[in-house]
Parts: structure tokens; sequence; C-alpha cells
């Protein structure tokens, strides 16, 4: 289990923890030992995930809106090196079940990671902080549509998705994956009053869904 009081320390806070910990003149030297490897290997921990952070879960976000659409095979690869870097974290063997360990992480798998860009940049459309380039793509759903349609999404915030002749690799293009994502998000999520707000509602959701 991390701790997450100790993963977020700073080296100096770390140092003095340690200091305090096995200076008591009331400590034998076996416990005295005993913390400070621990508070150690804590420490290291608190390293190594910090390294994945930047290292994994970074690369793997870079653009992975361009990810979304692609056949199930292809996004399993990129799960793998997830299940990898968890198990490298909590020193796991490569047949233990991941789940408990992406649950304490509380990391989402890929194409959640995907659906979380992807609503992140519909909502920058909508409020007017996206490239033009993008936003100009992102267009309301009229009401009469929404109705029509029964949309998930039931609040104002619906968005329209461009017609495609067929299931092809347009289907995998922005204006579509983005607004197929969008509209099937609850409206708890969707009517989020800020883009940090909506990170957090939206990563709770999928996260439940997930798990």
């Amino acid at each position: 289990m991390i701790h997450t009081t100790l993963v977020g320390l700073e080296p100096t806070t770390f140092r003095l923890l340690v200091r305090r910990t096995t200076s008591s003149a009331t400590n034998s030297p076996k416990t005295n030992i005993f913390c400070k490897e621990a508070i150690i290997c804590m420490y290291i921990l608190r390293v190594i995930l910090s390294l994945v952070t930047a290292l994994v879960l970074s690369r793997i976000d870079y653009g992975n809106v361009m990810l979304a659409g692609l056949p199930t095979r292809q996004l399993c690869r990129l799960q793998f090196v997830l299940h990898a870097a968890a198990r490298i974290i909590f020193s796991a063997r490569k047949f233990d079940h991941v789940t408990p360990l992406f649950h304490e992480l509380h990391w989402l798998r890929v194409p959640e990671r995907i659906t979380l860009k992807l609503a992140s940049l519909v909502f920058r459309c909508l409020i007017g902080t996206a490239p033009v380039y993008l936003a100009d793509s992102i267009n309301r759903t009229d009401v009469e549509t929404r109705r029509s349609l029964r949309l998930r999404s039931s609040s104002l915030t619906a968005v329209d998705v461009p017609v495609t002749r067929r299931s092809t690799i347009v289907d995998r293009a922005f204006p579509v994956a983005a607004a197929c994502a969008w509209n099937s998000l609850p409206s708890f999520v969707t009517s989020a009053s800020s883009l940090s707000t909506l990170k957090r509602h939206l990563k709770t959701y999928l996260f439940a869904m997930s798990y």
C-alpha cells in the first residue's frame, strides 16, 4: 500500500522525519533501524512513482486523442505497459492481478484515459479556450435534435455528431470521436462549471465504471 503522506514528502522533510524518528532516547536500536528502513523504503517508492508518472504515463497521455477508435488489440499493447508500470511500483510478480494495483494507484485504463482527454477538449471548445481549429469542429446540438435522439447528455451541452457514411477511419476523426465520447457522459459531468471540476467528476465517474 502507498502511504500518501509519506509518498509526497520533499527530500528535506524526509531527512527531518528520519532524524526525529530515530533520535528519541527511549527507542531501542532495533526499533530505530526498523523505522529508518521503513521510511527509506517509502521514500524510494515515492521516487519510483514519480519516475513512472514522468516517463510512462506522460508518454501514454500525450496526444492520446489520436488513439481514439483504434482496435482493441492495439490499445491492449499500451495497457500492458501500464500493467508493467504498476507491477514495478508495487514489486508485484509478472502474473499478479493488476486491478487491485490500479485501484490503489487510482489509475484509469487506456480507453478511459482517451475518453478523459477527448471530453476535456470538448469542454474547452464549448467555453472558448480550445484552439480555433478544434473549436470550429464542435457545435452544440439544438433542442429538437437532442430530444429526438434522446441523448444521455441531456443538458444544453450536448454536441452534434457529424454523419459518416460507414464505419471507417473517418469515425476516428476528432469531431466524431470527441462528440460521441462527450454525448455518452452523464449530465452531472458535462454540466461542470470549470475544467478542473469536469476532470475531477469525469475521472471519478470513469474510475467507478472501470472498477
